[in-house]
C-alpha cells in the first residue's frame, strides 16, 4: 500500500508487485476540518489487537447491475458494495476491506468465498503473512440504520495460515461520510 500526499488531496494506491491493484484518490472539498471519518476496533487471536481508534479513513461504494435479455427486459439484477477502511496499525498504514452482495442497510453479510463471492481482506506490512489473505469463513453484521454514506459492523473472520491455525478476526467499525 502506498499512500502518497498532494495539496488538496491524498491517495491511497495498492500494488501487486509493480501492478497497481487499486488506486482510490480522496480531494478537500470543504474549509471545515474533519478530525475523524469513524472508529474501528479489530482483535486478533495471535497477534497484537488494534485498540479502538478514531483516526480512519474510508469509502463506501455500493453498485446496482442489471443482466437484460435481447429484448431490454431486466432478467437478473443485484447489489454489490465495498467497505474499504484505512487506519494505522502499530505506526504503519493498515487497510481493511469488505467486499459483499448486497447494501450497507441489509443485516448480515456471510464472508463466505464459497458460493457467494463476499469476502474481508486486510493489508499491514508489519505482517506479510496475513497481509492480502481473502477470509475463507466469517460474518459481518450490519445496522439496519446504515447508509450509502454511514455504515457500522460488527464483523469476525478467519484468515487461512499455512503456518498454523487459521487467524481469527474480530471487531467493529463505524465510518461516516456524511
Amino acid at each position: 500500500m502506498v499512500l502518497t500526499q498532494a495539496e488538496n488531496s491524498f491517495t491511497i494506491t495498492k500494488m501487486r508487485g509493480d501492478d497497481v491493484a487499486a488506486t482510490s484518490t480522496f480531494k478537500h472539498v470543504s474549509e471545515t476540518a474533519q478530525k475523524s471519518f469513524g472508529k474501528l476496533a479489530v482483535n486478533f487471536a495471535n497477534y497484537p489487537q488494534l485498540a479502538e481508534t478514531n483516526q480512519l479513513c474510508g469509502v463506501i461504494a455500493t453498485s446496482y447491475v442489471e443482466a437484460k435479455d435481447s429484448n431490454n427486459e431486466t432478467l437478473t439484477s443485484a447489489d454489490a458494495t465495498v467497505v474499504r477502511l484505512t487506519s494505522q496499525y502499530e505506526g504503519s498504514p493498515f487497510e481493511l476491506s469488505f467486499t459483499f452482495g448486497g447494501k450497507p442497510s441489509d443485516l448480515l453479510a456471510s464472508l463466505s468465498s464459497v458460493g457467494t463471492g463476499n469476502f474481508a481482506q486486510l493489508e499491514t506490512s508489519l505482517y506479510p503473512e496475513i497481509s492480502q489473505l481473502k477470509s475463507d469463513s466469517g460474518m459481518l453484521k450490519l445496522d439496519w440504520d446504515n447508509t450509502d454514506t454511514h455504515i457500522e459492523a460488527e464483523f469476525n473472520f478467519d484468515l487461512p495460515l499455512s503456518t498454523f491455525k487459521d487467524e481469527e478476526v474480530t471487531g467493529n467499525f463505524e465510518l461516516k461520510l456524511d
